[in-house]
């Protein structure tokens, strides 16, 4: 009779025990798809911030500040999506990583485009060749960010219906 009794409680030891076991896996698994779709939400945020301040720099007929004001914005926002990209990658796709960061280093490379360009003007031989260096990259930035949202969107889509357990 306590045999019965002691394999009973000893049965549902076990059973509570493996389902706590399973609840914090569950736990841990929900925390992390909640950090990265949060991580996704500011990453795409800045994406857009950054491809914005870019055009306006770039463009003089869309905002009336001085250029110096302009670069200093698109800096700050395209700093903050390298710092928070670069800190926390660990928690994304693969795919998405190497979009973003493809997608960062042509921005800093039509970036630097730019500051050539900007620096040589005085040249104006150096100057021509520099201004199409700096509107091909430009170019390719601007065709590359789309690419890059809607990676970002489709992998925050998928965290989301993973995050439903």
């Amino acid at each position: 009779m306590f045999d019965g009794i002691i394999g009973s409680a000893i049965g549902t030891t076990i059973t509570l025990l493996l389902g706590f076991i399973l609840y914090k896996e569950k736990l841990s698994f929900k925390i992390i798809y909640e950090k990265r779709i949060v991580l996704l939400e500011k990453l795409y945020e800045l994406l857009c911030k950054t491809n914005r301040s870019l055009e306006t720099f770039t463009s003089t007929f869309q905002d009336d500040r001085p250029v110096e004001e302009k670069i200093k914005e698109f800096k700050k926002y395209f700093i903050s999506l390298d710092r928070l990209f670069y800190r926390k990658k660990i928690i994304l796709e693969e795919n998405t990583c190497a979009s973003i960061e493809n997608i960062i280093s042509l921005i800093d490379d039509a970036y630097k485009s730019y500051y050539k360009w900007d620096v040589s003007r005085k040249d104006r031989d150096r100057s021509n060749i520099l201004m199409e260096n700096w509107e091909k990259t430009q170019k390719k930035v601007f065709e590359e960010i789309p690419k890059v949202k809607k990676e970002l969107e489709k992998e925050f889509r998928k965290s989301l219906r993973m995050n439903t357990f």
